[in-house]
């Protein structure tokens, strides 16, 4: 099983697989996933799913909420606040995700992840701060800000915060096009 390889999100995808990934998705309508995603690495895989929540044009936690996260990363309870402000698809894209990351943990023993290890790795990517911040505006102290945020989630219950099902309706194919599309020129 892949969730059981080792060092999942400490190794990188090989660039040919991000590749083959990425055409997967541009053809998703005439493709036979089963035969064409075996030949991918998991880890491969799983960096696709790092640089596509990377290449948003808003991150998935919107960046008008950055300063607001900062502030509730002091408790869940002031998290949870924080995750009701989502529109929709953004908060049930988010707990699908925690729901992939604690799978993926549940093989832990295998594949040696750890819940601080998907903090990590994730902080930056669904929570970015507005443009308008220069690097030197940012203290440091909001990348733990960050991880803590998404350790709450991470450690307790989020199965009971879908709102909506996950299916796209035909009017938002072309905004998942346009983020495809940035992850597309990101991996050539």
């Amino acid at each position: 099983s892949c969730l059981k390889k080792p060092d999942l999100f400490r190794r990188g995808g090989y660039h040919r697989d991000l590749q083959e990934i990425r055409w997967l998705l541009d053809n998703v309508e005439s493709w036979n996933a089963e035969s064409r995603i075996s030949s991918v690495s998991a880890y491969s895989i799983l960096e696709a799913i790092v640089l596509f929540f990377d290449c948003l044009p808003d991150s998935l936690f919107p960046s008008q909420l950055y300063s607001t996260i900062m502030d509730a990363s002091k408790s869940f309870k002031n998290s949870l606040e924080i995750y009701n402000c989502l529109p929709e698809i953004n908060a049930n894209v988010f707990v699908y995700l925690i729901t992939f990351l604690k799978l993926v943990h549940s093989h832990s023993s295998e594949n040696d992840t750890d819940l601080p290890l998907f903090a990590d790795t994730f902080a930056d990517v669904l929570i970015k701060p507005p443009a308008a911040l220069s690097l030197s505006q940012i203290p440091k102290s909001d990348r733990d800000s960050k991880r803590k945020f998404l350790g709450y989630f991470l450690a307790n219950d989020v199965s009971h915060l879908f709102q909506i099902d996950l299916l796209l309706t035909r009017d938002e194919y072309p905004l998942l096009a346009r983020h495809l599309e940035k992850w597309r020129i990101y991996t050539m």
